[in-house]
């Protein structure tokens, strides 16, 4: 018996005999690539290793003679990877589990070197594009903060200029009410001297007619 495992390894082992047809032909002659595509053949060798490598007849060059002996007969027919192994040495997969591993396994559907070329173009000019949508965000972004930035400045300029203002007000205010207090405290000195002398002037004048009433008293008492 043969489980799923085995086959695909078989599989996988015959590939590897066989190599993938797009690197295979890579650099051929375009005559030779399209004759061998045209006829499939190298989906026939694929096929024929594989039954070879699983059935393990005892004559192989027979095995062989009768399988292209059944191509030559049913021409054109659909090749598949397992076409020789007899059913009973098959996996057995359900219809959605075959075509999966046929989905899987299938390489006639790899890209061309144009297609390749044509998708790189295609990968390149998108990220060349998203590069340079992130890098006009990143500038339009770094924009707008500097923008940001300018008018946080122009407010912290104003802002220190008023407190600036503001400070050298509350000095000069500080500075006048000093000044007006210092010229009260002068005024009152000064009218506090007026004052003294004045009372002093009296006190003089007082005596000197004091003095002045007592020589005439003396005069008429005599």
């Amino acid at each position: 018996s043969c489980d799923g495992y085995g086959v695909h390894c078989f599989r996988a082992s015959a590939i590897e005999l066989t190599k993938d047809p797009v690197s295979v032909m890579e650099g051929w002659d375009p005559a030779l690539q399209q004759y061998l595509q045209e006829h499939n053949l190298l989906g026939v060798t694929e096929a024929l290793v594989i039954g070879l490598a699983i059935m393990l007849p005892p004559d192989p060059w027979r095995f062989v003679s009768e399988k292209l002996q059944f191509l030559m007969e049913n021409w054109p027919v659909e090749i598949s990877w397992d076409m020789f192994v007899d059913a009973s040495m098959r996996p057995r997969l359900t219809r959605r589990q075959r075509t999966i591993v046929d989905m899987l396994t299938d390489d006639s559907d790899l890209p061309s070197e144009d297609m390749l070329h044509l998708a790189y173009g295609f990968r390149r000019r998108r990220l060349f594009r998203l590069c340079f949508e992130a890098w006009r965000k990143y500038h339009t972004m770094e924009r707008k903060e500097r923008e940001v930035m300018r008018l946080h400045m122009r407010h912290s300029s104003q802002h220190f200029a008023s407190r600036l203002i503001t400070k050298v007000f509350v000095k000069w205010r500080d500075y006048t009410h000093l000044k007006c207090r210092m010229a009260d405290l002068a005024f009152q000195k000064l009218c506090a001297m007026r004052n003294e002398a004045l009372l002093r002037g009296l006190v003089r004048a007082w005596l000197t007619d004091c003095r002045e009433m007592k020589r005439a008293r003396h005069w008429f008492n005599r």
